[in-house]
């Protein structure tokens, strides 16, 4: 995760965990002795949460990584824009779907870097070299052949 994911990650768990003691009306020296820290306790009032703020069409940023590589994406958080995500994330999210396009589509994939795929069509044998680069490592907007705006 990046140091964006993590601060994010903590910022939930001690905000659900702060809630939890308003409840319980404990202050954190009473807290520590009858309601100690339990990521697992957490993590689930955290996941009820997060379903019921879902329900209402209300988009959570919760980031995570699963599988020890594939990292939430913003279309699956609906959030409009996300904080924790550098650019490489963003390129790699995007190559992982193009890959999964690839292969869907009986396209060989021979090497993905993060930044390009090498495929090979499996009936000619041509490879084929596929590149993801933002608008702003380009330096021009391909569309019209102007130099890209920096934001």
């Amino acid at each position: 995760m990046t140091d964006r994911m993590v601060e994010r990650a903590d910022e939930l768990d001690n905000a659900v965990y702060d809630m939890l003691l308003t409840f319980l009306q404990l202050d954190s020296e009473e807290a520590k002795e009858e309601f100690p820290w339990n990521i697992e306790i957490i993590r689930e009032v955290l996941d009820f949460v997060y379903s019921v703020l879902a329900r209402e069409g209300k988009p959570v940023c919760n980031p995570y990584i699963s599988d020890g590589s594939y990292r939430c994406t913003l279309s699956e958080c609906g959030c409009r824009k996300c904080s924790c995500q550098t650019t490489f994330m963003e390129r790699e999210r995007i190559m992982g779907r193009v890959s999964e396009a690839m292969q869907l589509n009986d396209i060989e994939v021979t090497d993905n870097d993060g930044n390009k795929l090498l495929v090979r069509e499996p009936l000619t044998g041509e490879e084929f070299e596929i590149a993801v680069k933002s608008i702003d490592e380009l330096g021009t907007d391909f569309r019209s052949g102007d130099k890209a705006v920096q934001q």
